[in-house]
């Protein structure tokens, strides 16, 4: 008798994850990630940066394990560079905000019960600001950027309706383009290719209903 009720709640575990990534399911989500560096070469020159960013999105189920949804989210990333000049050091800091919105498309594999592997393919639109300062100097810039990335992903199901969900590193293209507030000087910056930055180092949570 005992044994018959471990299976039975056993299978209701299953169930349960199975259903989170049925057809039909709503997807609230969320990340959070932060990554910071250091770069020291004693008295010739230190350099530290920090990336912090957070991303809320809502998905649908439109099929089963296929989720559709979007996403919006803020990134700051911020680098000082110290340089010695004679006895004392220059700092030079630059610091970048970015909002962004992400249509996405995810694919989940099951792999256990409550265990997936997950591929996300987004389209991704940023606009913000970059401000550069120098000793008493400041300069601002505009900022828009476009990116098409496929990133994997993990998810494991705890709970019937919670989600905790990791990926790190990404495939795909970015451009940024910058345009000083004052002045001229327009830039624009691309990358295509793999991407395994600490900065893409992702995790969040999720609640299927």
């Amino acid at each position: 008798m005992k044994k018959l009720i471990i299976m039975a709640i056993l299978g209701l575990f299953g169930t349960a994850a199975a259903a989170q990534t049925s057809q039909g399911t709503v997807v609230l989500s969320g990340s959070v990630g932060y990554s910071k560096t250091t770069d020291n070469e004693g008295d010739e020159f230190e350099q530290y940066q920090s990336t912090f960013n957070i991303s809320p999105s809502i998905g649908y189920f439109i099929s089963d394990g296929l989720e559709v949804g979007a996403s919006i989210g803020y990134q700051k990333a911020k680098n000082n560079m110290f340089y010695p000049t004679g006895w004392d050091m220059i700092e030079i800091e630059q610091e970048t905000s970015l909002f962004a919105f992400a249509p996405y498309l995810t694919k989940y594999f099951m792999v256990s019960d409550r265990v997936a592997l997950t591929g996300t393919g987004s389209v991704g639109f940023s606009k913000g600001t970059s401000t550069f300062s120098f000793d008493s100097d400041k300069a601002e810039s505009d900022l828009s950027g476009f990116q098409l990335a496929v990133v994997p992903g993990i998810t494991f199901f705890p709970t019937e309706k919670i989600g905790i969900n990791a990926s790190f590193g990404s495939l795909g293209y970015a451009s940024l383009t910058s345009e000083p507030k004052e002045g001229e000087g327009k830039t624009k910056s691309s990358n295509l290719g793999l991407n395994l930055n600490a900065s893409t180092l992702n995790v969040g949570f999720s609640y299927h209903f």
